[in-house]
């Protein structure tokens, strides 16, 4: 019988079902308490069960702390007073080894089993600071799903860093993949995406290495993420025109910001000039592009930030503080600037060239297909604004990169530069005799930009070029067979030599193959365009077609297409990964464990991958039952274990110590024996 002062291991889902002797009838109620004992159903047991794993999972889903576990058994209870409440024992405590080393690791298994299980997979990582002083890397993978037919990208694991080389986060990673209980196949490991460049480079380099010395295909050509280049092509446009726009919106932002009297007078003078009340937008430099709102909302302000700084303050009591103040004499200087309007028009009427491209790739479905062309356009559509058409239309990607753009013969004429209508109408609002310069620096604005993406945009791409032939509406391409065949050339990881006929062969079958439409065509927008269905979705359809004797047709062609759609486009999942990280680990919770946090960011994502976040769909299967009801012995495992390493370091610093000043004695006795000779 069970007890019924269970102790807090003893009650960790770990009670044994009663059995009744052979000749004796169960109980009919699921309940009955007598001289202490309690004897209770097996079903509300499971339910009980049931109800922790999904209340640790709703913790982590929704970064409720853990001590918001305490009370919970007694609030349940009063709640919906059963049998199962009554067993319901989560505590700020379990609920910490239950996602640290129950549902945590249980998942993270759960994700290395289907990515083992798919034809290849991509790595993106990146890393930034938290509120605990480290430095935070997280690694998310990117694999074509068998069971949901498609490419999915889920959170792995976030490394942790003090200070770290490009050589010591690439270990790391190869590390994580080979961890003990989830190891990875390296030679399904098709090749990473990040950011920046130059250390990205440094940590393709070692893998692509150690993939080789290990006797299996390296990592594929490295992709920078396109984002980046776009957000730093606008950092560089702005050191030739927009770099005044830009501080104003940055020192009007933070003037107001914690100074609530402020907000409250400023307040007061927008209902004075007739505007709805609005407060400023935050610029953050590192992502240049939200300057564009910065800026929107500071000319929208305009007239009433020209009533306040300059009709109001000067009237104020604190006027003698005011005027001292460095911000507000920049703020004010900008302010009784004709030019300023202009450069903030200009900049809000760049916005379309680019959302287009940065609205596109921030999504996580595959886009590989899609990227050579979009740049190229993006690239266009900014020479098009300065440039003589002749020059770049109709012209090779290579000839789009060696371009001259700062020769004059291939500009056009000042008036004939695009500027923007709104600008050129603020433009006309200045002395004719100031306005050629905004002009001329506008036009280096352009010119700036588009050398940044001669020299960043990988436009030459061949590998970027050939993915374009996976679009639907180029099934029958002339160029889709020499595309498919290099692709293929190119993933030694997924096909081998002697399977390239084959992936040729079957790609010729594709392309005379009757593609019902809507496998393509997924509905028509609001305005009239069409929306294409999902490439990887398209993609499934094709390649579960089958041949009359029931085979796979293009058994071989599926290899190359699951691992190409694996490539990522860019780096946003990351970006949104950091993102979850600030609202997981805040300033209240800097104390989080790495397990905790690791825990944490697994669970979350599982649920936002398998149920869409919704907590109450995941399936409670046996296995995941059974990872809660080992979770404590793993939790104890785990601290013993991190106890006898901080010992044996501690043994090891003490032997060092010892080392240490036995070679500090051996060198005083060495030099008083010196001395003793010299001494004689």
């Amino acid at each position: 019988m069970a007890k019924g002062r269970f102790g807090s291991t003893q009650r960790h889902f770990s009670v044994t079902t009663p059995t009744a002797p052979p000749d004796t009838e169960k109980p009919t109620t699921s309940q009955q308490e007598r001289k202490g004992e309690i004897t209770v159903d097996k079903s509300a047991r499971e339910a009980a069960t049931q109800a922790e794993l999904v209340w640790t999972m709703k913790v982590a889903a929704s970064n409720f702390f853990y001590s918001s576990c305490d009370g919970t058994p007694q609030l349940f209870q009063r709640m919906i007073p059963c049998d199962a409440s009554r067993l319901f024992t989560l505590s700020r405590t379990k609920v910490s080894y239950l996602v640290s080393d129950g549902l945590g690791p249980f998942f993270r298994k759960q994700l290395c089993e289907n990515v083992s299980k798919s034809t290849a997979f991509v790595l993106q990582f990146d890393e930034t600071g938290t509120v605990q002083s480290k430095k935070q890397c997280d690694i998310l993978l990117r694999y074509w799903s068998v069971e949901r037919g498609e490419v999915v990208v889920q959170f792995l694991k976030a490394l942790f860093f003090k200070h770290a080389l490009g050589s010591d986060v690439a270990k790391q990673i190869l590390e994580t993949l080979q961890e003990d209980q989830y190891q990875i196949p390296l030679s399904k490991f098709l090749n990473i995406g990040s950011d920046g460049p130059n250390v990205n480079k440094t940590i393709w380099n070692y893998l692509n290495e150690e993939k080789v010395r290990m006797r299996i295909p390296g990592l594929m050509p490295f992709i920078p993420c396109n984002l980046h280049v776009v957000h730093n092509a606008f950092k560089e446009g702005l050191s030739a025109y927009g770099s005044k726009a830009e501080e104003l919106a940055i020192d009007i932002f933070y003037y107001f910001r914690h100074f609530p009297c402020r907000q409250d007078d400023f307040a007061k003078v927008q209902e004075e000039v007739g505007f709805t009340e609005q407060m400023f937008i935050r610029h953050i430099q590192c992502r240049w592009l939200t300057l564009i709102p910065a800026v929107s909302r500071v000319y929208n302000n305009w007239d009433a930030l020209v009533q306040y700084f300059l009709n109001e303050l000067p009237k104020s009591k604190a006027w003698k503080q005011i005027h001292k103040n460095e911000k507000y004499l920049r703020i004010a200087r900008k302010l009784n600037d004709d030019s300023m309007k202009v450069e903030l028009v200009f900049l809000i009427e760049l916005e379309p060239l680019f959302k287009r491209f940065l609205k596109l790739f921030q999504k996580e479905e595959p886009l590989i297909h899609l990227i050579h062309e979009e740049m190229v356009e993006l690239i266009k559509s900014f020479m098009r604004r300065f440039l003589k058409s002749d020059c770049f239309e109709n012209k090779s990607c290579s000839s789009l990169e060696k371009l001259d753009v700062s020769k004059l013969e291939n500009q056009l004429p000042e008036k004939k530069i695009e500027l923007g209508e709104y600008t050129r109408t603020t433009l006309h609002t200045i002395k004719s005799d100031k306005q050629k310069l905004p002009v001329l620096e506008m036009k280096k604005f352009y010119q700036t930009v588009v050398e940044y993406f001669q020299r960043k945009l990988p436009i030459n791409s061949e590998l970027l070029q050939d993915m374009k032939c996976l679009h639907p509406l180029l099934q029958k391409g002339e160029k889709g067979v020499s595309c498919i065949r290099r692709i293929a050339q190119k993933m030694p990881q997924v096909i081998s030599s002697g399977e390239i006929a084959s992936v040729t062969d079957e790609w010729k079958a594709y392309m005379v193959m009757d593609i019902p439409k809507e496998w393509i065509e997924k509905e028509i927008d609001s305005e009239g365009q069409i929306v294409f269905q999902r490439i990887d979705h398209f993609w499934n359809k094709v390649i579960q077609v089958k041949t009359g004797s029931g085979n796979f047709q293009f058994k071989t062609l599926a290899k190359v297409v699951k691992s190409a759609l694996c490539l990522a486009h860019g780096n946003a999942e990351v970006e949104r990964s950091l993102s979850e990280n600030k609202r997981t680990v805040t300033s209240d919770r800097s104390l989080l464990s790495e397990s905790s946090l690791n825990g944490l960011r697994m669970i979350k994502d599982t649920i936002n991958t398998q149920v869409e976040g919704k907590v109450h769909l995941m399936p409670i299967t046996n296995e995941l039952r059974q990872a809660g009801l080992n979770a404590y012995q793993a939790y104890n495992e785990r601290l013993r274990e991190e106890k006898e390493e901080k010992e044996r370091a501690m043994r090891q610093k003490e032997r060092e110590k010892k080392e240490a000043e036995k070679l500090a004695d051996e060198r005083k006795q060495l030099e008083e024996a010196e001395k003793n000779l010299k001494d004689r």
